[in-house]
């Protein structure tokens, strides 16, 4: 009994967090920016922002507490495919790599 009631609680809880982020999301909180990926791409390769320029569309999936980003850029003249995942109050570091070279976005959950 006492186990059925922590599961219950548990799942309730976890649904009610998945329910949290989609409104914060709808609130603008865990979005990142076209200007905030330029300038986190511009921190990793140890350049100025405004060496970096998106090329073409950011590719967006929203998931419960973020959002995945796909998107070409180029730094410095030179481009660069580059994943970043965002989370409800930040993101992580971008990973970038040049085209046709592996994207290595593997261990990111």
């Amino acid at each position: 009994m006492h186990l059925a009631r922590i599961l219950f609680i548990s799942g309730f809880l976890a649904s009610g967090l998945c329910g949290c982020g989609s409104v914060l999301q709808h609130n603008g909180i865990g979005i990142t920016d076209e200007t905030e990926i330029v300038r986190s791409t511009a921190y990793q390769f140890g350049v100025n922002p405004s060496d970096v320029a998106i090329v073409g569309n950011v590719q967006r999936e929203t998931m419960p507490t973020g959002q995945e980003l796909m998107y070409n850029v180029k730094v410095a003249g030179k481009p660069y495919r580059c994943f970043m995942k965002t989370i409800l109050m930040g993101h992580d570091k971008p990973v970038c790599a040049k085209p046709g070279d592996p994207l290595n976005i593997s261990g990111r959950n």
